[in-house]
């Protein structure tokens, strides 16, 4: 159960992701049991496959994991030209996805999307990472 102080690092990590101009809040479901390990392996691959894209994108990424059980799912919030491309092509050549998989839906502020990425930082059972492109 949330603690105080955790309730606290969801609502400021929430108001901090609230703050930037998010193109999509996205939902990617694999078709296979991907071990956090793993999951950690192929955000650090998708930073370089980003980064190496030449666009400025920047992605905040949250992967949560049933009670460190081995199938995880990762839910970002994305900005950048062609970020649904390039993030959909990462997954799909992994044959990791597929389209019922991946659910890129517009960002809407208002609907708390910032807010449901940061939920369960505070868990053992979660990783999070930020990928940006713009920094050097």
């Amino acid at each position: 159960m949330y603690t105080l102080e955790s309730n606290k690092l969801v609502k400021e990590w929430g108001s901090w992701l609230g703050s930037m101009s998010w193109d999509y809040f996205v939902t990617i479901t694999y078709k296979f049991d991907v071990t956090m390990k793993q999951n950690q392996r192929l955000m650090n691959d998708l930073s370089n496959y980003l980064h190496s894209s030449g666009e400025g994108i920047c992605v905040f990424w949250v992967t949560e994991s049933a009670y460190g059980k081995a199938h995880t799912h990762n839910h970002m919030l994305v900005m950048g030209p062609n970020i649904y491309r390039l993030i959909f092509n990462f997954f799909n050549k992994r044959k990791l996805i597929s389209d019922k998989f991946v659910r890129f839906l517009k960002y809407r502020k208002n609907l708390g999307a910032n807010f449901y990425v940061a939920k369960y930082l505070g868990s053992a059972y979660t990783d999070y990472g930020l990928i940006n492109t713009t920094l050097k």
